[in-house]
């Protein structure tokens, strides 16, 4: 299944091109490819290697079959016969220099097996299957370069653990890579999550950069110290048990300059911690519309095209979503944020737009959104306290339709956005006392809340009595220390 090779590549004058890569162990594959109607497919070609240091050899290759050949300096002589016609020819005679840079792979790995950095770079030329109960382990410093459609797939263990200094590469084995010139690193439902990792390590120019399937555990298999670039897509989570809960974890990587969404997410959970997802043309992180959870930690999402975060469960602690080209977080049923800042994005800043669920929002800072900092939807609980709502170009908050109960919105410096600093467009009273308006001036404050007096159809906004000064620093958000663009250990 394996063998240590260099492609050659030599020009016939007019006659074949031939791809002469060699192994250290000294076997070879003569690939001929005809480019003349008399040297064609039924042509077969033998090729006299005049070695240096070796007994000359003379090799007769059936078009496509292969031969060996020890590795050296090499004059090259080949003639060629068409075996139907009995035309023929020789071309010049061509010094190559051949030397061992690589290991060919393909088919089912079915025992336990280590690619190491003398064998480096393993070029994938065919699907790679790592079968079930068998272990893969890639060492530091390994470059694996997969042809067009080529993919990993992991039904037993990956451990591919590289270093700070010695990152693992996985990447196209194109002349001229793009996104999707490959496949995927793929765990399937067999694989052993939990022993499954990709630390320090690069990924980049996939389809789908990783892929995980039917995980059944919370964080697992792990994505750590990596970085994912240049795919069609970064991850993929496809189907994991239980849905809302178990998943890969990402942990201290970068997800970055993807074509689409960074993040992928059908039917499925994942959980991210100390990682940066910027410059992708999709979503940070997108889900489907089945059943899904988003869980991330100290990390950051900025500069992607479609938008911040968008899903159904949506949990996030310590984080900076800001500057991208949609809302900064969308979710449908319950978003819960703490901590964290949510700035210049091009939409709402939180946007809820289901017809159920909870909004719970704690010491964050959401401002210069273009759109409302946070967009209520028809959620039927809001929590909102200790946080700063400020500069945004529609409202502050808004909820734009349905009945909000159980509503606890205290202890907010709600002021200066552009039309309404709070909107209430559905049926039911909003609870809004204890905030700060930037004035205690109650006909200023009157003028940027839409309600009832505006509408007789919808509900009161009470807010009196209210604060008659900003909320004290030590209940804002982290704004003043927290690091706009997480440093992480990972770059590539």
């Amino acid at each position: 299944m394996k063998q240590k090779q260099t492609t050659v590549m030599i020009v016939l004058l007019a006659i074949a091109m031939i791809t002469v890569p060699i192994a250290s162990a000294g076997v070879t594959a003569f690939n001929v490819a005809p480019t003349t109607t008399t040297c064609d497919t039924n042509s077969s070609y033998t090729v006299q290697v005049n070695t240096t240091g070796f007994e000359s050899l003379n090799i007769t290759i059936p078009a496509g079959y292969t031969a060996v050949v020890p590795e050296g300096v090499y004059t090259v002589n080949i003639t060629w016969i068409n075996t139907t016609t009995g035309l023929g020819g020789q071309n010049n005679t061509e010094m190559i220099t051949l030397s061992g840079g690589g290991t060919y792979v393909s088919g089912f790995i079915s025992t336990n097996t280590t690619w190491t950095l003398t064998g480096s770079p393993y070029i994938v030329i065919g699907d790679v299957i790592v079968e079930e109960g068998v272990e893969l382990t890639i060492n530091p410093d390994v470059i694996v370069k997969f042809d067009s459609g080529k993919s990993l797939i992991i039904d037993g263990i990956l451990n591919a653990r590289g270093n700070a200094a010695n990152k693992i590469v996985f990447t196209s084995n194109a002349t001229t890579p793009a996104s999707g010139d490959w496949g995927t690193i793929k765990f399937r439902d067999s694989s052993v999550d939990s022993a499954c990792i990709i630390d320090w390590a690069i990924v980049e120019y996939g389809s789908t950069g990783i892929t995980c399937e039917d995980s059944s555990q919370i964080g697992s298999p792990r994505i750590e110290n990596t970085v994912i670039k240049h795919n069609n897509i970064g991850v993929k989570i496809t189907t994991t048990h239980p849905p809302h809960i178990a998943g890969p974890l990402i942990k201290n990587s970068a997800i970055s300059n993807n074509s689409g969404n960074a993040v992928y997410i059908d039917a499925g959970a994942v959980n991210i911690t100390g990682t940066t997802i910027q410059d992708n043309d999709g979503w940070g992180i997108k889900t489907s519309g089945a059943i899904n959870a988003i869980y991330i930690i100290d990390s950051a999402i900025q500069n992607c095209s479609a938008g911040g975060v968008y899903g159904e469960y949506i949990t996030l602690t310590g984080c900076t979503i800001a500057e991208n080209g949609g809302n900064g977080v969308s979710g449908w049923v319950d978003v819960i944020i703490s901590k964290s800042i949510i700035k210049s994005n091009i939409g709402h800043g939180v946007h809820h737009w289901g017809s159920h669920g909870l909004i719970n929002i704690i010491q964050i800072l959401i401002q210069n959104n273009t759109g409302t900092g946070i967009d209520c939807g028809s959620a039927t609980q809001v929590f909102i306290e200790y946080s700063v709502i400020t500069d945004n170009g529609q409202s502050g908050i808004s909820n734009d339709g349905g009945a909000v109960h159980y509503n606890n919105i205290h202890y907010n410096n709600i002021r200066n956005n552009t039309i309404y600093n709070f909107k209430n467009g559905g049926s039911s009273d909003v609870n809004a006392t204890y905030n700060w308006w930037g004035t205690i001036n109650t006909t200023l404050i009157d003028q940027h809340i839409y309600d009832y007096y505006d509408d007789y159809n919808l509900g009161k906004v009470t807010y009196v009595p209210f604060l008659t000064e900003p909320v004290t620093p030590e209940n804002q958000p982290p704004n003043a220390s927290f690091t706009f663009s997480p440093s992480h250990p990972v770059t590539g």
